[in-house]
């Protein structure tokens, strides 16, 4: 047993017959009261004869706790929104399944039944797709194990694996393609310029383009500043001159939105433009790109350009630098011209004098 304090909130966590427990105290202010709601928890599971977890809430189904989860979800994590996407796929599979019958078999079916089943569009469901529903159905059942919904974690000790993804880069623009795809954006796809010009030339993510404020862009420096990224840590990005013309030819729109991008009908911030993108790439006539290849673009260029790795991640905003080893193919070049110009001609070659032999005596 024990009882211990976390973010400003007593708990305690106990076993018992090979059950364990987990419950916050949020009453209790002193370790005392808390060790007093242990003791009264542990006698209410005795009691029960070691019924040991609550048979009306070992009865919740999937589509229940799906609720609670979403609505913590929404409080502390920033892929709330992916979450209640992929929410909704697990509630259209286990929703009516009580939490406590999930088994891994169950699991296993799911990921093969979700895998063969194809998008919307009628193209195959990418691996990565289902890892992150699985991901999401493992999260929830962890939630639901520290809740004491169920005994046993289905998805625990490597019972369920995870599809392999293979995340080496293998699309981007080269030049002759972003000339077409920009000659596109015209007509009911002309304010996709400014933002496929924006995402290509700086290397922001969807979300951090979208939700990019006024307020965040100081064309006098050149500099663009990300407050929100995916790894939590603001960064500064510099801004080029063709960046710095398409969001100067929006600036009479300030005053229908604070996002420079907004969405011109409602003020507020995009929220996808996967269907326009998509469109605007089959009027250029360019196939297999998706919006996060800009990303990709912007990053194999200036791997090549700066043959920094290291400047790349910054400016990436990765948290750790294997995430942008991914980019490393694109330097040997750069190395190459480096060390050509350490044999370039005017390096003159030191001669030493050679050391005289004795001569014998």
């Amino acid at each position: 047993m024990a009882v211990f304090k976390r973010s400003e909130r007593w708990r305690f966590r106990l076993q018992i017959r090979g059950v364990r427990y987990a419950r916050p105290v949020p009453e209790a202010t002193t370790k005392k009261q808390a060790q007093a709601a242990e003791t009264r928890f542990k006698n209410e599971l005795l009691q029960g004869r070691y019924d040991l977890v609550d048979q009306a809430r070992m009865d919740t189904t999937l589509s229940q706790y799906s609720k609670q989860y979403l609505n913590w979800s929404e409080e502390h994590k920033k892929s709330f929104k992916d979450d209640r996407t992929n929410m909704a796929v697990l509630v259209v599979h286990f929703g009516s399944k009580r939490l406590s019958d999930i088994s891994p078999i169950d699991v296993e079916r799911f990921k093969i039944e979700r895998r063969k089943t194809p998008t919307r569009r009628g193209t195959t469901r990418a691996a990565a797709t289902v890892n992150r529903e699985l991901a999401l159905l493992r999260h929830v059942l962890t939630m639901a194990l520290r809740d004491g919904l169920i005994r046993d974690h289905p998805m625990k000790s490597g019972k369920v694996r995870l599809y392999r993804e293979d995340n080496k880069v293998e699309r981007f623009l080269n030049e002759e393609e972003e000339a077409q795809l920009l000659l596109a954006c015209v007509g009911r796809y002309a304010h996709l310029r400014p933002i496929i010009v924006t995402a290509l030339y700086t290397g922001m993510r969807r979300g951090e383009v979208f939700n990019l404020k006024w307020s965040d862009v100081d064309l006098d420096r050149n500099q663009i500043h990300v407050r929100k990224s995916k790894t939590g840590k603001p960064r500064t990005i510099h801004i080029t001159p063709n960046v710095h013309s398409v969001i100067e030819q929006l600036l009479p729109l300030t005053a229908e939105s604070e996002f420079v991008f907004g969405n011109p009908n409602t003020g507020k911030a995009r929220t996808d433009s996967k269907h326009g993108f998509t469109a605007v790439c089959r009027a250029a006539g360019i196939a297999g790109l998706r919006f996060h290849d800009l990303r990709h673009t912007f990053a194999t260029r200036l791997a090549r350009s700066s043959g920094n790795i290291v400047d790349v991640a910054h400016v990436l905003g990765h948290a750790q630098i294997s995430t942008t080893m991914r980019y490393a193919h694109a330097i040997p070049d750069k190395v190459a011209a480096a060390m050509d110009r350490l044999a370039m001609p005017e390096r003159k070659a030191v001669s030493l004098p050679m050391r005289e032999s004795k001569s014998a005596v």
